[in-house]
């Protein structure tokens, strides 16, 4: 199974009367793990719009990517503009700077003062982020649980879950509290180790899962000893199925 294109959209009805030189900002959403959120803001008559990256690791890392920006009309006149930028530490914020003109907006793309911008981001590359994600629980459709793993959240779906695993059975719909909650904080899991777990059991190819596994535990043992390594590469997360095949 290929993995998934890694692309994501933010988009947001603005009226025009209420854009200032302060920036207003979106929702903050989370896409491959990482939070993003769009920023807009008025200079020299004109709109500026930013999609800004909120991870904020110290370590080095990168996203290369591509970001369409958009003005959309109910008409469907649309205006959009195009450009290739690379995430990182010091550069987490990348716009187009004056759009467009306030005045022009008005004319042609807004109707009753309003209108919709929208950013719509395609990642080419990602590094400094640990093992390649195939799958992404990140969206908001089709769940009825969230679990909660070192701050990230996971949507997923009980039953399935429960399927897959005694411990999420008798955790999500035995007589523990958290069967009736929507929200679930699981403590004392490493979020990548779950989410490679995850990533198995929804049908992943466990060879390509291993083998990345294995290129992390490598990359690890130049800078650790060898044997917490080692340790660490058979019991970490293949804990979480909880041994529910013996």
């Amino acid at each position: 199974m290929p993995s998934l294109e890694k692309q994501f959209t933010i988009s947001q009805t603005i009226d025009l009367s209420n854009v200032c030189y302060g920036r207003r900002t979106s929702e903050v959403v989370n896409h491959f793990s990482i939070p993003w959120r769009m920023e807009y803001y008025t200079s020299n008559s004109s709109l500026t719009i930013c999609m800004c990256c909120l991870y904020l690791n110290c370590k080095e890392w990168e996203i290369q990517c591509k970001l369409m920006f958009k003005l959309k009309s109910s008409n469907g006149t649309t205006l959009q503009l195009e450009k290739e930028r690379t995430y990182r530490n010091r550069a987490s914020s990348w716009g187009w700077y004056e759009l467009a003109k306030l005045k022009d907006i008005e004319k042609y793309y807004a109707e009753n003062g309003k209108v919709v911008i929208e950013v719509h981001l395609i990642v080419k590359k990602m590094s400094g982020f640990g093992i390649e994600k195939f799958r992404n629980f990140d969206q908001h459709t089709h769940y009825d649980v969230i679990l909660i793993i070192e701050g990230r959240k996971f949507h997923l779906l009980k039953a399935f879950l429960a399927c897959q695993s005694i411990y999420f059975d008798k955790l999500l719909f035995g007589a523990f509290k958290e069967a009736n909650q929507k929200e679930v904080v699981l403590k004392e899991v490493n979020h990548e180790d779950f989410h490679s777990f995850l990533e198995l059991i929804h049908g992943e190819p466990a060879a390509i899962l291993l083998e990345k596994w294995k290129e992390k535990m490598e990359k690890e043992s130049e800078k650790h000893v060898a044997e917490p390594i080692k340790k660490a590469s058979k019991t970490s997360w293949f804990s979480c199925i909880r041994k529910q095949r013996d």
